[in-house]
């Protein structure tokens, strides 16, 4: 998910401009053995923002973010749940982890401003999908990326059809039975035709107007179950956000691997399709000569709300990075977009590129 609004929240926040905030990031890792590994590279990182600190700020101005920072390292419930990445903002007495669904490079900044460009950077939409394991009376609700297949624990939405409705025929015959570990759940497999098919539109418009409501960021989602049930749940859906691809056999028959080829290939044709439009607006910027490319000027006019979007070329990055950090601060706490991309020369030649209003 893109965390613009998150850090919004955090650099609203006012503290003693005196205390050095902490930006760290490094990979890490969802399985044994490599994610035991994860949190001795994060202590290492620590040591380094220790040294970085204690030459530039009296040692009672970073004694608290220092035991933020430990208490987080020696958190074993916390290093058990890793994703693919991790960013941690810290300063004073609060510390706050993003984990990330791309791994990223590791790194170490101290200073007056976070850090936050790789969270842009690492949390772009596209990194992550929703998934839906569909049967005619219930369904699984699964978080895809490029690196991870993981069931979703929520209470929003109800997973089985008879913990919504009571109505059903008595003459319909019903057996119960279990889904994936589950037991109790109501097959209808033996009941009339024509009631299955009406129950089963019942709990397929829940379950779309409910995803629609828990999809707050959007994501797209991709269908998993029998050819018969995507295809009813697709011709009674009214969400925008389902993907054209799908599973068109129930998740436990298919691999991880098969998942995760189907999201990259939906992630890289999404990914390209931004891209595009991205292009495109720095393209018509260009003739109406609606930009600025220098960053005290792109502060300047940001200040004065003539900035629309701000583009940071990752290839090129601006050397002052101090006041690239302190620009693109800047821009999200005036709900300034901030993108992170990684373009060719030709397409974006410098390191930062400033549409304009």
């Amino acid at each position: 998910m893109n965390h613009a609004k998150e850090l919004i929240g955090i650099l609203k926040t006012e503290r003693d401009e005196k205390l050095p905030r902490v930006t760290l990031y490094l990979p890490t890792h969802r399985r044994e053995p490599d994610n035991k590994k994860d949190p001795i590279v994060f202590k290492n990182l620590m040591k380094k923002a220790e040294e970085l600190m204690a030459k530039n700020y009296e040692k009672g101005a970073y004694q608290e973010v220092l035991k933020r920072l430990e208490a987080l390292q020696k958190d074993t419930l916390f290093w058990n749940h890793s994703t693919e990445g991790l960013g941690v903002l810290a300063v004073g007495t609060e510390c706050y982890p993003y984990r990330l669904l791309t791994p990223v490079p590791e790194d170490v900044v101290v200073g007056e401003t976070f850090h936050i460009l790789p969270l842009l950077e690492h949390g772009e939409a596209g990194a992550e999908m929703l998934l839906v394991d569909l049967a005619k009376d219930r369904f699984r609700l699964f978080s895809v990326g490029p690196y991870h297949v993981r069931e979703l624990e929520q209470d929003e939405i109800k997973t089985h059809f008879n913990e919504l409705f009571e109505d059903l025929d008595s003459e319909s015959n019903v057996n119960t039975g279990s889904y994936a570990g589950t037991s109790g759940a109501f097959h209808g497999h033996r009941a009339k035709p024509e009631e299955v098919r009406k129950d089963r539109e019942k709990y397929f418009r829940y379950l779309d107007a409910s995803l629609s409501r828990f999809n707050k960021d959007r994501l797209p989602v991709i269908l998993a179950g029998t050819t018969e049930n995507v295809a009813a749940f697709r011709e009674w859906a009214k969400g925008d956000f389902y993907a054209k691809e799908a599973l068109t056999q129930p998740l436990e028959s298919v691999t991880e691997d098969q998942v995760q080829q189907l999201v990259q290939k939906r992630l890289q044709e999404e990914k390209g399709e931004l891209k595009r439009r991205r292009e495109a607006r720095l393209v018509a910027a260009k003739q109406e000569h609606a930009i600025s490319l220098d960053l005290r000027d792109i502060q300047q006019k940001a200040q004065e709300g003539r900035v629309a979007e701000l583009f940071v070329n990752t290839r090129r990055m601006d050397p002052n990075r101090r006041m690239l950090d302190a620009a693109v601060a800047q821009l999200i706490l005036t709900g300034i977009p901030v993108h992170a991309v990684d373009y060719e020369d030709g397409i974006l030649d410098t390191p930062t590129f400033a549409v304009l209003r």
